[in-house]
């Protein structure tokens, strides 16, 4: 299965089902994605889309915050 599908089909499935502990598999999918920042960038846009449900908002803001947290520490130190 295409690594993206299944990351999308996984996103919105949290948030359908408010079941934050798929968060972690969510993760480890987009950990092996290439383009991260085009992911993060689509889930930012995806939790915009679920602002008005609060509790899919907040999966949503719990799954931003940790991939903002990853892509922090695997930024190169100076």
């Amino acid at each position: 299965m295409d690594q993206k599908k299944a990351f999308w089909d996984l996103f919105f499935e949290v948030l359908n089902t408010n079941q934050p502990e798929l968060i972690a598999k969510a993760l480890a999918i987009v950990s092996e994605l290439d383009d991260q920042r085009t992911v993060i960038a689509q889930i930012t846009h995806a939790a915009t889309q679920f602002a008005a449900n609060p509790d899919k908002a907040q999966v949503t803001q719990k799954i931003i915050k940790i991939l903002e947290e990853k892509a922090l520490q695997s930024l190169p130190e100076k």
